[in-house]
């Protein structure tokens, strides 16, 4: 079984991504989402690959590369797959000349995600990215402006009542919104929300 670690900042697509991997049969070993977070789980964990966000609050990804490879001997670091919003040229060049192993667009499809982090696991580098000017534009209803508002918070990690808050609505009222976000992008939950949303463009 292919042993993943999962460095992102997000909380809801975090959790989505997660989700999915173990879903695909991958064992996620550990979350993180911070560079601290995730030097401390590989200094007590053997991972394959490491899927990353390069946009984290205490630095960026290719730091946590660097510091991992000046850590850990070769034979036991993992491979590297960046997995990021910022999808033009020159993020994907820059990826490359890093050393990692593979760079996905967070808009890739699950199925996706699962063959690249099997092909860097098997020794292979994947580049696959989709600039957002010409990405599809997003699929189904559109949402509101409050209902954009309330799935942002929300993939911050906040909950109805904090939401509430900060907008000066009712937690009712923040519930019903985010009924209609689930409703219009077909999601069972919060975080399958943030990650159709991630994926469609939206977020």
């Amino acid at each position: 079984m292919i042993r993943v670690g999962v460095v992102e900042d997000h909380p809801l697509f975090r959790a989505a991504l997660t989700d999915m991997l173990q879903k695909q049969g991958f064992a996620v070993v550990f979350v993180a989402g911070t560079i601290v977070d995730a030097r401390e789980a590989l200094g007590h964990h053997r991972v394959d690959v490491v899927l990353l966000d390069l946009g984290l609050p205490d630095g960026s990804g290719f730091e946590l590369i660097d510091v991992v490879r000046t850590d850990l001997e070769d034979e036991f670091a993992p491979r590297f797959v960046v997995l990021s919003s910022f999808d033009d040229a020159k993020t994907v060049s820059s990826v490359e000349r890093s050393g990692c192993d593979g760079f996905l667009s967070k808009v890739a499809e699950p199925a996706a995600i699962a063959a690249c982090v099997r092909a860097v696991a098997h020794g292979k580098r994947v580049f696959e990215w989709c600039p957002r000017e010409h990405a599809a534009a997003p699929e189904g209803p559109v949402l509101t402006e409050r209902e954009a508002e309330c799935l942002t918070l929300a993939a911050e990690g906040m909950t109805n009542v904090g939401i509430a808050a900060v907008l000066g609505v009712s937690s009712e009222t923040v519930k019903t919104h985010m009924a209609a976000v689930r409703l219009k992008l077909g999601a069972s939950d919060r975080a399958q929300s943030v990650a159709i949303a991630v994926r469609r463009g939206i977020l």
